[in-house]
């Protein structure tokens, strides 16, 4: 694979080589969906509570975000564990209360995200 951005690329394990494109699309995918939430643009109680359901949702995702980009970027846990297992159903409601193609994929992107942060990469302490 010939990389023509060496100073970036040739520093990035061969574990990671995706995790530039992750970033990118969750960044694209987060902004998208703040930028076509409905409560900036409601015209009724119901497009404002959706859009504030929306808002809400999509900023308690969060920390799944940083945990799929610290696992990507460097395969090491923001401890933060526990949150993504709580947090990672919120995407359902994501995609309940969203009305732009954005927040769907942003949803199903997350929701697949969360599934395999869970399944694979994440380690759990038990405390006695």
């Amino acid at each position: 694979m010939h990389n023509i951005d060496s100073q970036l690329l040739s520093h990035i394990r061969p574990s990671s080589r995706c995790a530039p494109a992750v970033t990118v699309s969750a960044v694209t995918l987060y902004t998208a969906t703040l930028h076509d939430c409905v409560l900036f643009d409601a015209h009724g109680f119901f497009d404002w509570a959706f859009g504030l359901l929306e808002l809400l949702a999509l900023c308690c995702t969060v920390p799944v975000a940083a945990c799929l980009f610290a696992m990507v970027w460097r395969e090491q846990s923001l401890r933060l564990d526990i949150c993504v297992v709580f947090t990672a159903p919120l995407y359902v409601l994501l995609f309940i209360t969203g009305e732009t193609y954005s927040s769907w994929a942003l949803a199903l992107c997350g929701l697949a995200a969360s599934y395999w942060l869970i399944k694979y990469k994440l380690t759990y302490e038990h405390c006695n």
